[in-house]
């Protein structure tokens, strides 16, 4: 089959997992150039094969997308590694819920991926090809969007929506105003257990990914520093 890139031809192989990293995590170059402050014409040359992304713009570009797969990118190891696994847990139990969560409100992909600003189109449909797991940044802003309950999504316990009483889409301020104060505090109570739990896992999550970082990164100096010794 003819690749779709005519240039693929003229690209190095660091270049390539790039550009495969970047389409695996569906965000744009756009968006890309904006966080790491380059201009975004430097991807056309990169797409053409004439410049490589260089160490100083992917330190960034790893910096600014921590679920990047760094290692992937430098080594051309198998993606099979402790970030992927992490992602496939994510897929099992959070992600799950969540697309279970959303048959539930009777939500279409469209609808969910528009109003939330942590999740693109590209995603959401890995997301359902069950290709990558949902963000704890999607989960949160899903969670406070549409009043469900986080403590569900992550652990499988508890009801799925904060007040099962009310519409299950969201919460007006008139609707909180209205309640008996016994039910406004219960609300209340629930959408602090809410963050607090989501917070929790926002913390697990980094420290996890830190930790897989961690060892990439070691795992490169320790090839780096082979090769020094080799040369």
């Amino acid at each position: 089959m003819e690749s779709k890139n005519k240039n693929e031809a003229n690209l190095s192989d660091l270049t390539k997992r790039f550009l495969e990293e970047v389409e695996r995590m569906g965000v744009s170059f756009y968006n890309i150039a904006k966080s790491t402050g380059v201009k975004e014409a430097m991807f056309t040359k990169i797409k053409r094969g004439i410049q490589e992304p260089s160490k100083k713009f992917l330190s960034k570009f790893a910096e600014c997308f921590p679920d990047a797969n760094m290692k992937y990118i430098y080594l051309g190891n198998e993606k099979n590694n402790a970030e992927h696994d992490i992602n496939n847990e994510a897929f099992n139990d959070y992600t799950y819920r969540f697309l279970e969560t959303i048959e539930k409100l009777e939500l279409t992909d469209y609808k969910v991926w528009n109003t939330l600003e942590n999740l693109s189109k590209a995603t959401m449909s890995k997301i359902r090809r069950g290709i990558c797991g949902v963000s704890m940044n999607t989960l949160q802003e899903f969670c406070q969007m549409y009043k469900v309950n986080a403590n569900y999504i992550l652990t499988g316990k508890g009801p799925m929506f904060l007040d099962n009483e009310t519409s299950h889409s969201s919460l007006s301020e008139k609707d909180v105003e209205d309640l008996p104060s016994p039910e406004t505090a219960e609300y209340w109570k629930r959408m602090y257990e809410t963050t607090v739990v989501m917070y929790e896992a926002q913390f697990e999550d980094l420290q996890r990914r830190f930790n897989a970082l961690n060892k990439s990164v070691e795992e490169i100096q320790d090839l780096f520093s082979e090769r020094r010794k080799a040369v």
